[in-house]
């Protein structure tokens, strides 16, 4: 029975001094951003956040506080009391929204089995944006995240299962209980099971996954091997033939999942870069675990161009007409921490996109706006889901049975109902397939999909209608709504494709690509590539071998790519040969990864071929990776987890002594003792507490040597969701205590802890390393490195000698000004009160009597750079130097290097140097935030200097060694100039485009115990006027002396002006 109820009332802005809203009598009136305040817009702090002490805000109160955007009226559908704890919602075939309520969530590692969740459908009959008719569909359901209407009823997202509840008869009353579907899905994590179902154009269910949930998925009691593992990706169900599918691996926690008007899937995520372009058979960018397949070695990554605060939430393309033009084919997302709508706008680029900031659409200005999840409306409208919570991390709820969703629609709209598609005809249907509302077009294909299924289809008509249709299409969006209700309608026989694949249309080709692969068993991660799968015939195979040659689109590539993880072994191969001969595809986004994908499963039982294959080919990092797995440990055709749990303490043992020699573990707790090849990056060991008062310790006796100096190194790091105690006792004396978490951890993700052991010299002590619960979420800890050191203890009564190169003059007055910015900081270090003794060679160049260096604790070079660099002539008697532990600073154009010998004793000084035709010197002006737990950082604050900062250096493999210490993401405007030297190349500028943020300036540990550090600013003289700037030098100079580093920093008064210009050449 219908539940009548007075609509809620919505506000109209007025600029009142006081702020305030006005209700208006009881009709429900509309909030209109053209008479919101001036400063409407978001007004909230820019930072991460996991909770705040945000009031509770009514939903009219809520709404009087969003910065509606000039144009356009916000209404509130529905709230609390009438919805409470709204996880997921979609719209059915009579444009009625169904509301999946979760009562069972506590905490994101917590839940109860009630059945207590239900799902409710909200009617809004009359249009005007408010719900006014309310229905129950079901109220016993157990933990609920995802759901989607369909083929006469609604699939169910309930770890660990997917099941359907059929409601054929449409009285809104389920038929029966509710039929599994597939089974396994886990709630390791409670944000990160299935979530985000969306029919795909193609006609399957598709839905995300998050990394921190480990599911293995199957049809209900199938065994092990006829099940997928998931852990992180996007996964599709077909309705019909009952197929599951992983269709692609990574990602972090997507909660958004969408595609464009030509097909193209678009995932937006939570912590790593927020947007990806989503390929069949892809493996992306992956949060801090390792990927399943450790054969990837280079996943794919992200195409937005700038950066928010994380974490995204929904995903859907505003492909209606109620909007302004400028919003249509725009992607509407929400910001959970910066709790906005957003829009980013899709670029074609290759093969893939760039994904460009459109505009922060409204802002909500409310600590407690939880948006995260999206849908267009049958009349256009975007609707957004508020979870509503202070607690945005969930974590907790603080605001239990509240939740709202907003309608967004251009003011002054009038309001329209929906009709039934249900009741429409088949050809009616058809017709619907050129609405200019995709929401018309998707519903309509989804009934017909169900009436083909239930052999309820006049398919004769239907596909008539649709082939003229398709002929008759003035679009490429257009032509392809038909090609899929065709497909989804089997009205696409195999001969009609292979015609299809000749199409002008490049889109068409691929899809045709798609459709001839699709009913394969194999797939890109099946257990085998060699299953009783449908093999095509070679006449096919020929004409995708043929378009893998000579197709000019790269995205006719790209459906190839994913089309080759679908064929037995035998016939990739032809497919490949012609994919990897297109040299103009080496800095797609996708396809040299994608080509990677289809040949490594193959390498190991065929490596002739995969060699003559990559050599024959025109991609360079595809040879790489061929070598690189056939000399891999594992050399087995089925891959394995790159996890090794060993449950045997004695095993532990063992595990430990590859990342902390002489030491044992005791008293570990949840997982055991585990070892991963690869974690941010290295490889680490991964403990846990026994319990919340018990802590995981890696302990051992030690004889600390006399008259040395000794320290106990290490390098750690957290889990993403959670965070530990790190404690360091000898002798039961606390030395150190560390929280380790995303707040303590630099750029890398790891921290690096060193504890002075010297004041035990001589003693034997007893060393105790804890890894201790701080409040019992996560609290695994991940080791790299645990390691004593000791050295000579320096002679105290020797000042610590600094000695500076300076370079001859190499641009006008106040531009490289080498001796003159070496004079300032010399001067400086001379009057910080530390035991230092800085020196200036006394000319331009490398030390005429070069044994002034011999004894020097470090070495600063400001000079000109690449051929005219002052130890060009000085490698080998330099590196001397390096190889006895002498630190080195190069300062700017210094840290470029030419390639060949100098490029590689510079990554052996300094971990990394400036390559001319790899790194690009653009003037511009970053702003450097946040800062590593290292002692360079030492007293640094946020800062922004405009200067010529090279960037993109040429750094050693995995930054091994390396810490950054400036990093920032480059406008697009810095590759403004075409490619050339220094200038630009399609590496640097896909990395920009990727989102990478480039480091300006880095510290190295070398090996031997020697240290380096790089730093490309300093082309303005002016610039070491800022005291961040300069600090952040002279502090590098001090820990590349071996001097420690006050915690404020290396003290320097600012130079004034006269100061600057004095000494310049």
């Amino acid at each position: 029975m219908s539940i009548q109820r007075t609509p809620l009332m919505t506000i109209n802005f007025a600029r009142l001094l006081s702020f305030c809203f006005i209700v208006f009598s009881s009709a429900a009136a509309s909030v209109n951003a053209q008479d919101s305040p001036a400063d409407s817009k978001n007004r909230l702090p820019q930072k991460q956040h996991k909770t705040s002490d945000a009031p509770f805000l009514t939903p009219n109160q809520a709404v009087a506080q969003m910065a509606i955007p000039d144009g356009f009226d916000v209404s509130i559908f529905a709230a609390e009391p009438d919805i409470a704890e709204p996880i997921a919602f979609c719209f059915d075939e009579r444009g009625r929204l169904w509301i999946a309520e979760n009562f069972n969530y506590q905490t994101r590692r917590k839940h109860t089995d009630e059945q207590v969740s239900r799902i409710q459908i909200l009617e809004d009959s009359d249009g005007d944006g408010t719900f006014d008719k309310k229905k129950t569909f079901t109220d016993k359901l157990t933990f609920t995240s995802g759901i989607a209407c369909g083929f006469g009823g609604v699939f169910v997202g309930s770890p660990p299962n997917l099941t359907f509840i059929p409601d054929a008869d449409g009285d809104d009353k389920p038929d029966g209980p509710p039929e599994v579907l597939l089974d396994g899905w886990g709630i390791n994590d409670r944000h990160e099971t299935l979530n985000s179902f969306i029919w795909g154009p193609d006609g399957w269910l598709y839905g995300c996954h998050g990394v921190f949930t480990q599911s293995n998925v199957g049809l209900p009691n199938a065994p092990d091997n006829e099940r997928q593992f998931i852990d992180g990706g996007i996964w599709r169900y077909h309705p019909v033939n009952h197929k599951f599918e992983v269709y692609a691996r990574g990602l972090s926690n997507p909660w958004g999942f969408d595609f464009n008007q030509h097909g193209q899937g678009f995932a937006t995520c939570c912590v790593i870069p927020h947007l990806f372009h989503i390929v069949q058979g892809g493996v992306y960018h992956k949060q801090s675990k390792p990927h399943v397949n450790p054969h990837i070695y280079d996943d794919i990554k992200t195409i937005r161009d700038h950066t928010h605060l994380s974490a995204h939430g929904g995903a859907r393309f505003y492909l209606a007409d109620t909007f302004p033009k400028e919003y249509r084919n725009r992607l509407f997302m929400c910001n959970i921490h910066e709790h906005a709508v957003l829009t980013d706008v899709m670029k074609p680029n290759g093969s893939s996109f760039i994904g460009q900031h459109g505009d922060d659409f409204m802002p909500t200005n409310d600590l407690a706006w939880v948006g995260f999840s999206v849908e267009i409306g049958p009349e256009g409208g975007v609707y957004i889901l508020d979870w509503h919570d202070t607690d945005v991390c969930g974590n907790s709820v603080n605001f239990p049975n509240s939740g709202r969703v907003y309608r967004i629609m251009p003011e002054n709209t009038q309001p329209s109902t929906c009709p039934d598609l249900g009741e429409m005809s088949d050809l009616e249907l058809v017709d619907l397939q050129n609405h200019s509302n995709d929401w018309f077009v998707r519903q309509a294909r989804t009934q017909l999909h169900y009436r083909a299924a239930s052999e309820n289809l006049d398919r004769s008509a239907v596909h008539a209608a649709l082939v003229k249709n398709f002929d008759t299409a003035g679009s490429s969006p257009q032509r392809l709504r038909s090609l899929w209700a065709l497909q989804v309608t089997g009205g696409l026989s195999e001969a009609k494709l292979l015609q299809l694949l000749a199409h002008e249309d490049e889109y068409v080709r691929g899809w045709a690509i798609q459709f001839l692969c699709d009913d394969s068993s194999t797939h890109a991660f099946a257990n085998s590539i060699e299953s009783d799968s449908q093999r095509l015939s070679s006449s096919v195979i020929d004409r995708l071998a043929a378009l893998a040659n000579n197709d000019p689109s790269p995205i006719v590539r790209l459906y190839l790519s994913s089309a080759v993880q679908r064929l037995p072994s035998q016939q990739r191969w032809p497919i490949l040969q012609g994919l990897v001969s297109h040299s103009e595809d080496i800095a797609d986004n996708n396809l040299p990864r994608m080509y990677w994908f289809g040949i490594e499963p193959m390498v190991v039982e065929n490596p002739k071929e995969a060699l003559k294959l990559v050599t024959a080919g025109k991609i360079p990092v595809l040879q790489e990776f061929v070598a690189r797995r056939l000399v891999s440990q594992n050399n087995k055709a089925v891959l394995k987890k790159r996890v090794k749990v060993t449950k045997t303490k004695p095993a532990w043992q063992r595990m430990l002594q590859s990342v902390a020699p002489g030491f044992k573990v005791r008293n570990v707790g949840e997982g055991g003792v585990i070892q991963h090849d690869i974690f941010r990056n290295r490889t680490a060991i991964q403990t846990h507490p026994l319990d919340k008062k018990i802590s995981c310790d890696l302990y051992r006796e030690f004889k600390v040597p006399a008259n040395q100096a000794t320290a106990l190194n290490l390098k750690v790091s957290h889990h993403p969701h959670g965070d530990w105690q790190l404690r360091v006792l000898a002798n039961d004396k606390l030395l150190k205590k560390r929280l380790v978490s995303s707040k303590s951890v630099g750029t890398n993700e790891w921290l690096d802890v060193s504890v002075d052991l010297t004041q035990f010299a001589g003693q034997t002590i007893k060393l105790s390393i804890e890894n201790r619960a701080n409040d019992w979420f996560n609290e695994w800890a991940y080791w790299n490195e645990v390691k004593i050191k000791s050295q000579p203890l320096p002679d105290k009564s020797k000042k610590t000698k600094i000695i500076f190169i300076s370079g001859k003059p190499s641009h006008g007055k106040m531009e490289h000004e080498h001796r003159a910015g070496n004079m300032i900081l010399a001067k400086a270090l001379n009057d910080s009160g530390l035991n230092v003794d800085a020196q200036l060679v006394p000319h331009y160049g490398y030390p005429k009597d070069p044994t002034i260096l011999d004894d020097a604790a470090t070495i600063v070079v400001f000079s000109t750079g690449h051929r005219g660099h002052v130890l060009k002539s000085h490698l080998d008697q330099f590196d001397e130097l390096m190889k006895k532990g002498t630190g080195v600073v190069m300062i700017h154009w210094a840290t470029e290097a030419e390639k060949g010998k100098a490029g590689e004793k510079f990554l052996d000084w300094m971990g990394a140097f400036c390559d001319l035709n790899w790194s690009v010197n653009p003037h511009w002006k970053p702003n450097f935030t946040q800062f590593p737990n290292h002692p360079i950082s030492n007293g640094v604050e946020p800062f922004s200097v405009d200067d010529e900062w090279y960037y993109h250096m040429r750094f050693r493999d995995n930054l091994e060694g390396v810490t950054p210490i400036l990093s920032d993401l480059p406008p697009p405007e810095t590759l403004r100039r075409p490619d050339g030297d220094r200038s630009g190349n399609p590496t640097v500028r896909a990395a920009v485009a990727n989102g990478e943020p480039q480091h300006v300036a880095w510290a190295y540990q070398r090996p031997n115990g020697g240290r380096g550090f790089g730093f490309t600013g300093a082309h303005n003289h002016d610039s070491w006027r800022d005291d961040n700037f300069r600090k952040v030098v002279l502090n590098a100079i001090l820990w590349t002396a071996k001097v420690k580093v006050p915690s404020g920093g290396c003290p320097s008064p600012t130079p004034d002006k006269t100061q600057i210009q004095k000494n310049i050449d």
